[in-house]
């Protein structure tokens, strides 16, 4: 017999834990939160109940059956989702995200720019600043 086989004895205890005694470290006694030994489980964090107010507005930009857009298709995407927002004039967007995925031509994720961001400002020409 290999020296590998041990005894356990295991004690119920309250409040859920567990004691045990092993020959393999003489004198030790342990202490277990879960049933035999089992690793605690991940909990994923619970939703509160309370509603939250809508405080934006998802738009999602997406190729047929899930293909990739090009370039061109996405410039155009861009504008049919400005002339959408062209109703709403009078609301100001306080700021905008885009994510964007992109794809080179075997399907691998690729990467545009090494810093990973672009902050764009929309240009103002300086009659649009003095409202001529």
């Amino acid at each position: 017999m290999s020296a590998l086989f041990f005894f356990i004895l295991t004690l119920e205890c309250p409040a859920g834990r567990f004691y045990f005694l092993s020959n393999r470290v003489p004198g030790t006694l342990a202490v277990m939160s879960r049933k035999y030994g089992k690793p605690p489980k991940h909990m994923p964090r619970k939703r509160s109940n309370k509603e939250v107010p809508i405080s934006s507005f998802k738009i999602k930009l997406r190729g047929r059956d899930g293909a990739p857009l090009s370039m061109d298709e996405l410039q155009q995407g861009l504008y049919d989702i400005g002339r959408k927002l062209k109703p709403f004039e009078n609301i100001r967007a306080k700021w905008v995200t885009l994510y964007l995925t992109a794809v080179n031509e075997d399907g691998a994720e690729t990467v545009l720019d090494p810093a990973g961001e672009w902050v764009v400002y929309p240009y103002k020409s300086a009659a649009d600043e003095h409202g001529a």
